[in-house]
Formats: structure tokens, sequence, C-alpha cells
């Protein structure tokens, strides 16, 4: 796996499966630095930057995931909620600053981006949330798997908020009027104790 700093192309980070793991380079590929430290022995299969201002990287492995940036002399598990499981793709969806983790075997999983010391990253399923109908054009309906109290966001392609609902009573059925938005693509954040999930949604 091979990633490219979103805003300096000079900085290259290649995740490896041979010992070195985790190899970066600052002046487009002329000298590779080995980034090793706090890393289990295990396989790295994935690597990503988040432009964040501090150069934050997200590394996923056969078994879990760690992050670095500039404030940390060694990687850090950024694990929470996570299953033991081999992590085989990372995505960051800056619209709503999350992380997507993609498991061999258990699905697609999800966290807000952000520094292991700020206890922001809990993974949840994306399984754990259902959203229909979808495609819609008047309403939407959440399901949660219990009752939780939560908050709902509804973004559009550029990251504008168009919707916002506070948290209230907790709830397992949460539902949402979304006749005024105008046909395109959005992005439902909902906001539980448990964690954070998004889901795309198609208004027709």
């Amino acid at each position: 796996s091979i990633a490219i700093h979103p805003s300096d192309p000079q900085k290259v980070a290649v995740a490896t499966t041979s010992g070195s793991k985790v190899r970066v380079s600052e002046d487009g590929g002329l000298t590779w630095q080995t980034w090793n430290d706090g890393l289990p022995n295990f396989s790295a299969l994935a690597v990503v930057w988040d432009d964040n201002g501090a150069d934050a990287l997200y590394l996923g492995m056969d078994y879990g995931i760690y992050y670095i940036d500039n404030s940390f002399n060694e990687w850090q598990p950024y694990s929470s909620g996570l299953p033991n499981v081999i992590i085989n793709e990372l995505d960051i969806h800056q619209p709503t600053q999350q992380l997507y983790a993609a498991s061999y075997g258990r699905g697609l999983w999800v966290s807000d981006l952000g520094s292991p010391s700020l206890g922001s990253n809990t993974f949840v399923s994306q399984n754990s949330v259902k959203l229909y109908p979808n495609p819609s054009d008047d309403h939407i309906q959440i399901d949660l798997k219990h009752a939780l109290a939560a908050s709902v966001r509804i973004f559009d392609t550029q990251g504008k908020l168009i919707i916002y609902i506070p948290k209230g009573t907790p709830s397992k059925t949460y539902s949402i009027k979304i006749s005024k938005l105008i046909p395109g693509i959005y992005f439902v954040r909902l906001e539980t104790t448990e964690g954070t999930v998004t889901k795309k949604l198609i208004k027709k």
C-alpha cells in the first residue's frame, strides 16, 4: 500500500509485509526512513495520510490500526471498539472527518478522525445501523439494534451541514423528514455514546 500526502506530494508512505513495515520518504522517494517504533510484529497492509496539519498517518495491519503524527515518537494503538481483525484498506472521508476501515471477514468499520489522546477513536460497524428507504424523496428512517440517545447530522457532498437533530430521549428508531432537500447525494451522520456511523443517502 502506498500513500501520497494530500498537500505535500514529496511525502510518501509505504506499508509493507517485510520487517521494515512502514517506510516514509519526505523527498519524493530519494531517501527513505523506517517508521516501526511502537508497532507489533505483524504485516502492514494499508496506510493513509490525514491532511490535518500534523502529518497524521493511519496504518492498517494484520491486527488492528495504529496512528502517528508529529506529536508522537512512536505509533499509537487506534482500535477502540474494533474486533481483532485484519485491516485490508483504509480511507478518509474529509467532509465528515471520519476514517473508514475495511476488514477481512468483518465488514466495514468507521471512526472519527483524531489523535488517540483525544479519546475520539471508537469504531462501530456500519452494519449496526440501518437507513431506509434509500433512495428516498420524503423521509428516512434510522434503526438501531437497541435504544440509544443519538444526534443526527446530514451533510452535502461539500461537507456543509444541512440538517441537525440534537440528542434526545433514547430510541431504537429515528424518523427524519427530507422533502425539502434538493435531489442529490448526502451523508447522514449518527452520533451515539457507542460511536459514530455515517451512511450515504440518495435524495430523489
